[in-house]
This record gives structure tokens, C-alpha cells and sequence, in this order.
């Protein structure tokens, strides 16, 4: 595929589930799940170019304090792939950079139901001296729970408790596709949790948008282009 803009806020993946990398050397990944659908983040757009080599210190300039007032997370989740403590390194110090609250979840999406201790604030030195180790340094774990619609309305209600309205969640084919499902059913999530007396009405209105970012972490050979994360 040739050269393609940067996505917006508002793009998603084609019907095919293909997504366009930004940065220097644009390539199409391609999933095998048809249809997913997934919002992208401004901070995830530039970090391509970033680590691709394409961006200045004007361009990183510009991108200072640009997330202040937002909050963020990002969990890990399936199989421990190569790199994603990588990815979660570059993630969060790029949340911190543009100014936006980050939070580490611990033990992938059964961390995201359980909440608690399992969402903790990061800073710049949660993940110092990772980037050499192998695995995940916050877990992943499989979660029946988070197949469940009550599992989900408990993932909502802990976001929404901690402001968060943007999610890196890190995994391979299945961990993405629950990660589609959750967007997809949010403000259905957030009604429910408003007519049960769990969040305000204001809560609801305030955190309606959910945005995801997916990031191939995969040993499954199961996505096209992970030869090359």
C-alpha cells in the first residue's frame, strides 16, 4: 500500500481490519478478524513518528502538554509477546510527555475488572530498566470475566472511576477483538451503570467517548506484519 495520512480521531479500520501505520516507512497490517474497528490517539500517531526518526524537536515541542487534563491507560494481554514491555514503556512515557495522567494495568483484563490496586498511577521511573526484560513487567492473564457483559460493566466502572477514557491495551488477535467489543458497547456499558445508581448522569455524559489504541503484541504469527514489531 502506498504512503497514507496519519489517522484522526475519528478513523477506524476498513471492513478487511486493515490498519495504516503512520511514521516513515508506512506498511498495512492487516488482521484476521474482519471488521474490528478501533479510534487512535494523537500521542500513538506522532510516537510512530517519533521512533521512526521523522520527528524534530519543534514537532516534539508542539505535542508538550497536549494531553493535559486527560487520563489514560494501557494493559498487556494474551501471550507475553517480544517487545511489549517496550510498548509499554513508549507508551507511557509518551502519555507522561504531552501531559496526560497514565495508569499501568496489572495482569492484562483481569486487572481491568478487578480494579483496585490493579490500576496504579505511573511515573516516569515506573518503568525505568525494562526494556531488556522478557515478558510483560505488568502481567497478563486470561480473563473469562471480561467475556461476560458483567465483567465488562465492572471494566467501565473502573475506567470511569479513574477518568480514563483512552486505552492502549497491547495483545494479539483475541485481546484486540475484546478490546473492539468494549468500545463498541461503552455507552451502552455507561447507561447501564447509570441507571443502577454506579456513576452520575454527568459521569456518563463526561466519559460517553472511549478511545482504543491496539497495539500487536502477538506470537501467533496470526497478524500480518509482525515480523516486523
Amino acid at each position: 500500500a502506498g504512503p497514507t495520512a496519519a489517522p484522526s480521531e475519528q478513523d477506524s479500520l476498513g471492513s478487511e481490519g486493515h490498519f495504516v501505520a503512520s511514521g516513515k516507512h508506512n506498511r498495512v497490517f492487516q488482521s484476521r478478524a474482519a471488521g474490528i474497528h478501533f479510534s487512535f490517539l494523537l500521542f500513538a500517531a506522532e510516537g510512530a513518528r517519533f521512533s521512526s526518526g521523522t520527528m524534530t524537536s519543534v514537532d516534539l515541542e508542539k505535542l508538550r502538554m497536549t494531553g493535559a487534563g486527560k487520563a489514560m491507560a494501557v494493559l498487556t494481554s494474551g501471550g507475553d509477546a517480544q517487545g511489549m514491555n517496550a510498548a509499554v514503556r513508549a507508551v507511557t512515557r509518551m502519555g507522561i510527555y504531552v501531559g496526560a495522567k497514565v495508569f499501568l494495568i496489572y495482569e492484562g483484563y483481569q486487572g481491568l475488572v478487578d480494579g483496585g490496586d490493579n490500576i496504579k498511577v505511573a511515573n516516569w521511573q515506573s518503568v525505568s530498566n525494562i526494556i531488556q526484560l522478557g515478558g510483560t513487567v505488568i502481567g497478563s492473564a486470561r480473563c473469562k470475566a471480561f467475556t461476560t457483559r458483567e465483567g465488562r460493566l465492572s471494566a467501565a466502572f473502573n475506567l470511569v472511576q479513574r477518568g480514563i477514557t483512552n486505552l492502549c491495551v497491547c495483545g494479539g488477535d483475541g485481546s484486540l477483538t475484546g478490546a473492539n467489543i468494549f468500545r463498541e458497547e461503552w455507552r451502552g456499558l455507561l447507561e447501564e451503570l447509570k441507571n443502577n445508581g454506579r456513576i452520575t448522569e454527568s459521569a456518563a455524559e463526561h466519559y460517553k467517548h472511549l478511545n482504543i489504541v491496539g497495539l500487536v503484541g502477538s506470537i501467533d504469527n496470526d497478524f500480518c506484519g509482525t515480523d516486523m514489531t
